[in-house]
């Protein structure tokens, strides 16, 4: 991979977290090494963003959109890249959307807090904002550039954060840090795993991992625990109405629901409330769900008591 940067022309000095929400165009270099502006600038703030995105505006809103910054740049060989710097509500929105945007097939760049690139795109998160970097060709010359503008990009923005508290739960243990989401209502929770066509779960949040087994744990959070238990409810009628699912075991000891997919494999469900929170754990036997399940709910209760 290609580190030479080059020359570097700016708007200006690196903002302070407090002004990058108002100025986010500074981010954004004149030239960088043989990378230069082309065509107009383009802004989307708060609704506008349904005139750039059509038909998936309303997963950015979900995680909470602030707005986002659109530039071209090219090479003098004609190589183009376009630069999208999105400004989320806050670190939280922002790692989300980042976990949207990527799959566990990226190669790691140490580059803002995160980054991952594809192919011939590039995606990092630092703080409340994401970058994405979208070449218009594989050629070298392109993944070479979207580092260079990546990294002089995210180097402007000062903010910087941390995963969500609830990602932190997962176990550490065979756990594939690429494969985890955060979402924060409805639309990320369809996006990761289409229970069913109805959005019978309403979380505040929620997070899904893989590990290297094969084992899928989702979490989520409800604003309560009667939420919570409500929500479990619908999905338990919607479950006995579909073909696609069979209950077995309806409540077991521990608050343990069973359900399974239909089909050869008859992938186990299993599924636990706990205070404001559901458990679902896929492909796994009864005692890996359990071990599971308490682990994360022994780091609940820690952070709960600190």
């Amino acid at each position: 991979m290609f580190f030479c940067l080059g020359a570097a022309v700016f708007l200006g000095e690196p903002l302070p977290p407090s002004a990058q929400g108002k100025k986010l165009t500074q981010v954004l270099p004149l030239k960088v090494g043989q990378w230069h502006k082309k065509g107009e600038l383009q802004e989307y703030k708060g609704e506008d963003l349904y005139l750039y995105i059509n038909g998936g505006a309303e997963i950015y809103h979900e995680y909470g959109f602030k707005q986002v910054v659109v530039q071209e740049y090219s090479n003098e060989k004609g190589n183009a890249i376009s630069v999208e710097v999105f400004e989320m509500e806050d670190s939280p929105s922002a790692f989300g959307i980042y976990t949207f945007k990527t799959t566990a097939q990226g190669k790691k760049l140490d580059l803002g807090n995160r980054c991952l690139l594809e192919d011939y795109y590039l995606n990092f998160w630092k703080g409340r904002f994401i970058g994405t970097l979208t070449g218009f060709d594989e050629e070298k010359a392109t993944v070479e550039g979207l580092e260079i503008l990546a990294r002089e990009i995210a180097d402007k923005l000062q903010n910087s954060g941390e995963v969500p508290e609830m990602v932190r739960w997962l176990p550490e243990k065979n756990m594939n840090p690429l494969s985890v989401d955060y979402f924060e209502g409805s639309l990320g929770l369809t996006n990761i795993h289409q229970f069913l066509p109805q959005r019978i779960f309403l979380p505040q949040e929620g997070m899904k991992g893989d590990t290297g087994e094969g084992i899928r744990i989702i979490l989520l959070r409800f604003k309560g625990k009667k939420e919570c238990l409500d929500s479990l409810n619908r999905a338990r009628e919607k479950f006995q109405k579909s073909s696609w699912y069979e209950e077995v075991n309806p409540l077991e000891e521990g608050g343990f629901r069973t359900f399974r997919v239909r089909g050869e494999k008859k992938t186990p469900l299993w599924v636990q409330p706990f205070r404001q929170f559901l458990f679902w754990v896929m492909r796994a036997s009864p005692e890996k769900s359990r071990k599971i399940i308490k682990s994360i709910q022994s780091r609940i209760q820690e952070d709960s008591v600190s």
